[in-house]
């Protein structure tokens, strides 16, 4: 799998129609609100990551989540090759973790605190949850590839808010 493949279930693609412009896709989808999940996966030691508001539970048997990734992005290739990943969903204090993973570059991990996990990918500290996942499939997504992941260990701290994203900007969970 190298994550540019074209899988279409029923032979060739449909014709395209059509669609709306990516700012006015960007600003509607924006409308729906999103947790934020830091993708990790580690290469020798050398921790490599990307931050992320496409993610969902996926099925529960087997227990499959979905995560998209730029195809442009340079973890990408390394998730690939690993075949595994871990999905950090972040805490409501953590959107100084989702910005330095948002950034371009090699020091994307500078000032993070954080360890391997049982499957050597970051356990970043403070995260609301972590799910290690085995690679399961990829799929096709225009500017993105979509990841399925069979999860392999899950933990959720039950006393920590979610980090959220909602119309372009970070904030906690809104209180009641």
């Amino acid at each position: 799998m190298r994550g540019d493949e074209q899988h279409w279930p029923d032979g060739e693609p449909p014709e395209p129609v059509g669609g709306v412009a990516p700012d006015l896709l960007r600003t509607v989808a924006g409308a729906f609100p999103t947790g934020v999940a830091a993708i990790t996966v580690g290469d020798d030691g050398k921790p490599y990551g990307f931050a992320a508001n496409a993610f969902s539970s996926l099925s529960l048997e087997p227990p499959l989540v979905l995560v998209c990734a730029a195809r442009t992005s340079r973890t990408r290739p390394v998730l690939v090759a690993a075949g595994s990943f871990t999905i950090n969903i972040l805490a409501a204090d953590q959107a100084d973790v989702c910005k330095a993973l948002a950034r371009k570059g090699d020091d994307k991990f500078d000032g993070l605190d954080w360890a391997p996990g049982p499957l050597g990918h970051p356990h970043i500290a403070g995260a609301a949850a972590y799910l290690d996942c085995s690679l399961h499939s990829l799929l096709p997504g225009g500017d993105h590839v979509i990841f399925t992941g069979l999860v392999s260990a899950a933990e959720s701290a039950d006393d920590v808010a979610p980090l959220l994203f909602w119309r372009g900007a970070l904030g906690p969970l809104p209180t009641r």
